[in-house]
Order: C-alpha cells, then sequence, then structure tokens
C-alpha cells in the first residue's frame, strides 16, 4: 500500500508491532481494528478489493470465499489451492514479499471491471453445493 498513492489498508486484528510498522509506512492511511465476525459483512462492504497473503500450506481461505460473496476482487498468492478458490475472481502475486509487484497487482484489481465474476466464483462454496458433495461422497463409500 505504501507505494499506492491512494487508499487505506485496513488490517483485521494484527499485533503492537504491526500496527506500529503500518503506521510508519502508511500513517492515516492504515487502520488495524478488531471485529466480531457477524461485523465483517459491513468491512467487505467498504472495501475495494481483498488481500491475505496465505501460505501454500494453509487451511482452505473461508474469508476469500467470505470477500467474494461481498463482490470484492481478490489479490492472492499465486498456488494452486488460492487459485481452485479465486479462480478468476481475482489476480494472483509470485512473490507476496515483493512489494512492487503487490502494488502493481492491487492496482490491477482495483482498475479492472468486475462486474459479478467474485460473487459467482463464491457461489460455488454456497454450503447447498457442498453439502450435496459430502452427501454423494458418504453414499458412494457406504455402496463400496
Amino acid at each position: 500500500m505504501a507505494k499506492l498513492k491512494q487508499g487505506t489498508l485496513v488490517v483485521v486484528g494484527g499485533s503492537l508491532a504491526t500496527q506500529r510498522l503500518g503506521f510508519k509506512l502508511l500513517g492515516d492511511r492504515y487502520k488495524q481494528i478488531k471485529v466480531t465476525h457477524s461485523e465483517m459483512p459491513s468491512l467487505y462492504a467498504g472495501a475495494d478489493v481483498f488481500t491475505l497473503a496465505s501460505e501454500p500450506f494453509e487451511a482452505f481461505g473461508i474469508a476469500y470465499v467470505e470477500a467474494m460473496a461481498s463482490g470484492l476482487p481478490i489479490v492472492a498468492p499465486d498456488d494452486e489451492q488460492r487459485r481452485d478458490i479465486v479462480g478468476q475472481a481475482g489476480v494472483y502475486i509470485n512473490d507476496p514479499t515483493d512489494s512492487d509487484e503487490y502494488a502493481q497487482k492491487l492496482t490491477q484489481a482495483l482498475e479492472k471491471k468486475w462486474g459479478t465474476i467474485p460473487l459467482e466464483q463464491a457461489k460455488k462454496y454456497d454450503w447447498d453445493i457442498i453439502a450435496a458433495k459430502y452427501e454423494d461422497a458418504f453414499n458412494q463409500l457406504l455402496a463400496s
């Protein structure tokens, strides 16, 4: 964010060290807050893009799906799991530690007209669809 001329970085959670660094680099363009899960929809509604620099070994990223369900495009690391979750609803970073690349990908996500692509991608993870897949898997196991 420090390489972008505008915009605010909102970090949900984080440490005191994160807060100090954020204020040092961004000043009043940095916000670090703690919210309950029920407050997340309003937070997503106020955003233009969602990013989370997950590690390749991180478990399923429900935050990506929540953000896409709110219509947000995603900026995520380029790994198999993130590509499966995000699909065409975002842009991918090869090296999240490269601040120039990160800034370029954030700009790309902010400039593109996404329409309903994020919402349509999130629908692939609708609870009814996931439950039906589990039911099919259990039925196949029982039939074996």
